[in-house]
């Protein structure tokens, strides 16, 4: 008996681990969720959807016939810099199986992300020259 009592208080704990990282991984991207866009832009991503489960739509004017780019996004870091923007270091995994490493700003008002991407490393910094580069605007 009480064998089967400690089972169903370790069982209780792992699951309150699960739901409590579960909530913890949604709250990580509650600034990052929602509709971000910029329709400028003509090659290249001009649309990204954050959803709260971190997967994600982003959406090319070139490739509109072939529909949105889908996969997921995590988290790895994240910190306020010295002006109040939230930024963070992600990776992102299309469904195609592609791999990028972001580097992404969110303004201290919410309203505007800048990002950069790269396919082997995180970039260093936001460099508005490189073809990676977006600023994309909360809708």
């Amino acid at each position: 008996m009480l064998k089967k009592y400690a089972y169903i208080q370790v069982l209780a704990v792992a699951i309150f681990i699960c739901l409590s990282s579960m909530s913890f991984a949604a709250q990580n991207n509650e600034r990052l969720k929602g509709t971000w866009e910029n329709p400028q832009y003509i090659e290249g991503v001009w649309k990204l959807i954050f959803h709260a489960d971190g997967s994600y739509d982003a959406f090319s004017k070139l490739e509109a016939s072939k529909g949105a780019i889908k996969g997921e996004c995590k988290i790895v870091e994240k910190w306020t810099d010295s002006n109040g923007c939230f930024c963070y270091k992600t990776i992102f995994w299309s469904d195609k199986g592609q791999k990028s490493y972001c580097l992404m700003k969110i303004s201290a008002s919410g309203k505007i992300l800048e990002y950069v991407e790269d396919f082997m490393e995180y970039p260093k910094l936001f460099n508005s020259e490189v073809y990676t580069y977006r600023k994309l605007y909360k809708n």
